[in-house]
């Protein structure tokens, strides 16, 4: 065999080859590696934001349900309203009653009725109408 220099044996084209294909094996192995070592990394931050985040939101619910098992245990309830208030309320028809049947001309209580149907603002009503009208009779 003729060796010239543009020639190659085929044991140093086979070993160049695979020398150049272990090289690519190992820039492939080594890109996967720092591949791996990212998503790796990034997921771990993620997770940790997630956890924190999540932490939060724990807090706040917690401090929610504390703040409406506070108002539960604080606040009387509709029933205990009403039967405190009871007392007053016929006190109050009662006193009103009175009123209308001692004073003032021209039924007062059914215009006051009329325009305070929720008896809001009696005492107002009543002040007011006394100041107003001087001459309060008996009948």
């Amino acid at each position: 065999m003729d060796n010239s220099s543009n020639e190659v044996s085929l044991r140093d084209h086979l070993e160049a080859l695979l020398k150049a294909e272990a090289k690519r094996n190992d820039d492939r192995a080594k890109a996967a590696e720092v591949a791996l070592i990212t998503a790796y990394t990034t997921a771990k931050e993620a997770l940790a934001e997630s956890k924190a985040a999540a932490d939060k939101v724990a807090d706040k619910q917690n401090e929610w349900r504390g703040s409406i098992n506070d108002v539960i245990t604080t606040r009387i309830s509709r029933e205990e309203h009403e039967a405190a208030r009871k007392p007053l309320s016929d006190k109050l028809d009662d006193a009103i009653a009175r009123i209308g049947k001692n004073r003032g001309p021209g039924r007062w209580y059914e215009h006051y009725r009329k325009l305070f149907p929720h008896r809001i603002g009696l005492t107002c009503y009543v002040s007011i109408r006394g100041t107003l009208t001087d001459s309060w009779t008996l009948k």
